[in-house]
Order: structure tokens, then sequence, then C-alpha cells
């Protein structure tokens, strides 16, 4: 046998057996580790889980709004919300490898804030946001070959945050919305 394909089968073992582990923070120091095929950024051997992180926009709010859940997504719009396709595609569930999305409304601002950070999470709810769960899992840094970054961009007179996987969208939001980029907020599949 090749020796890359070793490799790529003891990875695949790999991850099969975190996969079946629950989802513990003990756990979450496994995934944190990587894995070969990650490392390398080869295919994902889950990216068929990854579902459409739907997205709306409320133009009385000025807000971007994110979820997994097409329910969700329809009271969103019962609500005002207009549907604009989908932002990326992530998981609904823990994946090898994958860490929370978690998602903050700023009730003050009308916004709604997504990140990876667990600290970003806890400092913004001290400062008055609504921690509104888990919107999906993502990828923290770029894994697989299909991943892409997921852009945060600000907005801050109109205090919204908007994200999007498009190059091309997010630089038409820096030079014709006033829009300013932040750090990538996760990595998702397009």
């Amino acid at each position: 046998m090749h020796h890359s394909y070793i490799l790529w089968l003891a990875s695949l073992l790999f991850a099969l057996q975190v996969a079946a582990l629950p989802a513990t923070e003990a756990n979450a120091n496994l995934t944190a580790a990587g894995s070969l095929a990650g490392e390398r950024g080869g295919p994902c051997p889950f990216s068929q889980y990854a579902v459409p992180l739907l997205r709306a926009y409320s133009s009385s709010l000025t807000d971007h709004f994110y979820t997994t859940d097409p329910q969700e997504m329809e009271m969103a719009v019962k609500a005002g919300y207009v549907q604009r396709g989908y932002a990326g595609r992530v998981f609904q569930t823990r994946q090898p490898y994958t860490v929370a999305f978690y998602r903050l409304w700023n009730e003050g601002g009308s916004d709604h804030f997504y990140t990876t950070s667990m600290d970003m999470r806890d400092i913004l709810v001290k400062r008055g946001f609504t921690d509104e769960g888990i919107a999906g899992y993502v990828f923290d840094k770029q894994r697989y070959r299909e991943n892409v970054p997921l852009y945060r961009l600000h907005h801050q007179k109109d205090i919204d945050t908007f994200y999007t996987v498009s190059w091309k969208e997010k630089e038409y939001a820096k030079q014709y919305y006033g829009y300013t980029e932040q750090p990538t907020a996760a990595y998702v599949f397009p």
C-alpha cells in the first residue's frame, strides 16, 4: 500500500472514531488536534452533511440574519425579513474539527452577530447582547480544500454585521455601502 493511502485511511478512521464520541468538552480537544487529511487540505469526508446557512435582511432593522433552520427562516420572513439565498454551507450538528458558530442579538443596535469564540460570546453577553444559541458548526481555519472564508463586514453607522463567502460581494459592500471588513468569521463550504 502507498504511504499516502495509509495516512488517509488512518485519518478517516480517527475522524469516524471522534464523530462517534459524544460532543463533550473533553472530546473537543481531540478534534482541535486536527487530522492528517484536514491538515493537508484534502477533501472533506463528511461535506455531504453540510446544509445552507440561510440568509435574510430586514431593511427596517438594518439587520442581516442567518440560520440553518428553514422554519426559523420562515418566521423571520413573516416578521419582515427578506430571504436572500444562503451565505455558505455549514453543519447543523457537530462534526469532526468543527466549532460552534454562536448567534447573538444586540437589541439596542438591532444587529445579529456571529462568532466562533466562546470568549467573544461571553463578553458580548456581559455587554447586553442576547445569546441565541448555536447557528451551526463551522471550521475555525481552512481544514479542507473545499473550505472558503466566511467574510465578516460591519457597518458602524447602521450597526449591521454582514457575512458572505463571495469576495466580489464583500468588496462591493465595502466600496458602495460603507462596510468595513473584519477578521474572517469562519470557514465554510460554498
